[in-house]
């Protein structure tokens, strides 16, 4: 019993892991065919809920889409004195 249980348990794991990881089209796909799924189970109510497209972005939700900038393009400025001041320490 202890091993089916455990077995749950890694599998359950394994999904959580590949559901993060896969791109947001294959997951998108899955949901709409467990949607589909559940329908013809008679599980109506849960399907349209699972249909419903999630309300963060497609990666995750992390907001570093909304950013004019690419990540990684920040622009700074630092004056002359500023650099003297470092390059004397």
């Amino acid at each position: 019993m202890q091993e089916w249980i455990v077995g749950t348990i890694v599998a359950l794991a394994a999904c959580n892991v590949l559901w993060r990881y896969a791109p947001a089209a294959a997951r998108r796909k899955l949901r709409s065919l467990a949607a589909q799924a559940l329908r013809k189970l008679g599980l109506a109510r849960v399907a349209s809920r699972l249909a419903q497209e999630p309300s963060s972005g497609a990666c995750g939700g992390c907001s570093g889409c909304s950013t004019d900038q690419p990540p990684g393009q920040t622009k700074f400025s630092i004056s002359v004195d500023a650099l003297r001041r470092t390059a004397q320490r």
